[in-house]
């Protein structure tokens, strides 16, 4: 009789062993499958910031560059409120581009961080230079208007251009 309650016993242990060994496996799979999700929706989150802050990037950089080629060039007394109203445009797609980088920023990483407020500090750089030429322009100063106007000219070819493929090379590292 003790042999056949061991038996008994050892029958019931091996059939429970596979029933725990399988609860086991789909409490683990279930974690694995939910910390996994997470990071999906995180990556897919990233993904997209990354995607809509470049493309601000890239507009903020050519209607930076339409006004000091076009818009700004033009020294003539005759375009001033335009030009003002131009730069006014500029700076407020850059506040808005500005704003959002600040609340999407928790989602990147440091250099990206990095990188955007390099971006920032030269576009605030650039739009003063431009603001001060338009001030002087309006003041008679035509001279320090167009050396103001010619520097922004200049950090818009060289600087600004330069840290939006920093950037871009930054986010093709992330994309990868």
């Amino acid at each position: 009789m003790a042999s056949s309650t061991q038996e008994t016993i050892t029958q019931i242990i091996f059939g429970i062993l596979p029933i725990i060994g399988t609860v086991i496996g789909l409490i683990v799979g279930y974690f694995i499958a939910r910390k996994r999700y997470a990071f999906e929706k995180i990556y897919e989150q990233k993904l997209m910031c990354l995607k809509d802050l470049y493309e601000q990037v890239v507009n903020l950089e050519f209607i930076l560059k339409k006004y000091v080629h076009f818009i700004g060039a033009d020294m003539k007394k005759e375009v001033m409120d335009e030009r003002i109203k131009s730069l006014n445009e500029v700076k407020d797609n850059f506040q808005k581009f500005q704003h959002k980088f600040w609340r999407e920023e928790i989602l990147l990483d440091k250099k990206t961080v990095e990188i955007i407020n390099n971006f920032l500090t030269k576009y605030i750089e650039i739009t003063s230079k431009l603001t001060v030429s338009n001030i002087q322009h309006q003041q008679g100063d035509l001279k320090e208007s167009f050396d103001n106007w010619d520097k922004s000219f200049g950090l818009v070819k060289s600087d600004l251009s330069e840290i939006k493929d920093r950037l871009k090379k930054e986010f093709r590292k992330t994309l990868n």
